[in-house]
């Protein structure tokens, strides 16, 4: 019932706008356009979903290795330590699950979080020549077009900060075991678990991939102002070589 609604609003659209747009953009080809938008939307509410779900279970994941030990460390019977090294044993072996859950979400969004990256990439570069052209003659499809954009790249904004934010909480585990492991001895199995975890925390770090091609992060949103600006120049140059 929602798809109906959605594709029917934005059909409207096309009917509204349909007298502004000249015979390069059909009312097929706008409605189109709108319905992919649409799709698009799904896509990044799953993503968004599914990292915001892993990055929970990190966070939960943490509070558990903290609350655990420190309640443990405080017993005085002889299987306390013992009890201790068991509890480690368990986030790791928690962690990994998570990771492989990491590695899945890569394997099943992966390639549609690169086409959405992409997609806005695009889109603003399709804005910005649309805009040099138009900037004088219909300003509704104007505004209607710059929210579109705008509306892509929040898409795109929020999976990438939602991924970075979830790889710094699986990170941030191994932080807390070396905060930890110094409350017990040198030699003892407790620090040695600790030691072993954060190793296997930082060889099995959470990182989101757009299908393996590159690292999704805070620097992605970098890498696409840099390459948006390039390609903005280049449509300036054109548009006025060809004027």
């Amino acid at each position: 019932m929602s798809h109906a609604l959605f594709i029917g609003l934005f059909v409207y659209l096309s009917f509204i706008f349909d007298d502004k747009i000249d015979s390069t953009a059909s009312l097929t080809v706008f409605t189109s356009l709108c319905i992919c938008e649409y799709y698009c939307f799904l896509g990044t509410m799953c993503s968004l979903q599914v990292s915001s779900d892993i990055n929970r279970k990190f966070k939960e994941l943490e509070l558990l290795l903290v609350s655990q030990v420190k309640n443990l460390s405080q017993e005085l019977n002889g299987y306390s330590e013992e009890m201790i090294v068991r509890h480690i044993m368990k986030i790791g072996k928690l962690y990994r699950m998570i990771s492989s859950i990491v590695e899945s979400q890569n394997d099943i969004f992966g390639g549609v979080i690169m086409l959405m990256i992409w997609h806005s990439l695009v889109q603003i570069l399709r804005c910005v020549n649309f805009l040099l052209l138009n900037w004088e003659q219909t300003q509704c499809l104007n505004v209607y077009v710059c929210l579109l954009t705008a509306f892509s790249m929040v898409e795109t904004v929020l999976i990438i900060l939602c991924c970075d934010k979830t790889s710094s909480s699986g990170a941030k585990i191994e932080k807390t075991c070396y905060k930890l492991q110094d409350r017990f001895g040198l030699d003892s199995r407790p620090r040695k678990e600790f030691l072993l975890l954060a190793n296997v925390i930082r060889s099995h770090k959470p990182v989101f991939t757009a299908a393996n091609y590159f690292v999704i992060n805070r620097g992605t949103i970098l890498e696409i102002i840099h390459i948006v600006s390039t390609y903005v120049i280049v449509i300036i140059k054109c548009n006025e070589t060809f004027e």
